[in-house]
């Protein structure tokens, strides 16, 4: 980085952020189409590249068995049929931990953001008066919140 890029604390302020558009992406993107999705990802990372921040996702992508190459992720994922918010979520996924390792950022504020998303995730589950849409959601929540929790051995 250099000396305009974002600080440490801005960094670790955008993984919370990020952490957060996993979780609920609809609040964050329309989900209407890949070509929304990818719009919505060259539009985060473009003013990032511009402030200095580079991800190094090569490694990333090839522990977590995608091709490396030529071809965008976003573009891989779909061939092999992945929905919307699959894609998604392995996005934020990849450019979350890419950040962690390459500017040795905190996992704090993904801890935080998880401790209240699974707060109300399970409050809500516990009420029992659920549609099936939001117990869905719900579920989903708690998942890919623990697969995340995993892969960055948050305990």
């Amino acid at each position: 980085m250099n000396e305009s890029s974002p600080s440490q604390n801005q960094l670790e302020g955008l993984i919370g952020v990020l952490a957060h558009a996993r979780l609920r992406p609809g609040m964050y993107m329309d989900l209407s189409s890949i070509s929304a999705i990818r719009n919505y990802f060259y539009g985060l990372l473009m003013p990032l590249n511009l402030l200095g921040v580079v991800f190094e996702e090569e490694p990333i992508l090839v522990e977590r068995g995608w091709h490396v190459g030529n071809r965008l992720l976003i573009g891989e994922m779909e061939q092999q049929g992945f929905t919307e918010q699959q894609i998604v979520t392995e996005e934020f996924s990849v450019l979350i931990i890419a950040l962690i390792r390459q500017y040795n950022l905190s996992i704090e504020p993904i801890r935080q953001v998880h401790l209240k998303v699974r707060a109300t995730a399970e409050k809500t589950i516990h009420t029992g008066k659920l549609d099936s849409e939001t117990l869905a959601r719900c579920e989903y929540e708690l998942r890919i919140m623990s697969n995340l929790e995993k892969d960055l051995s948050i305990q």
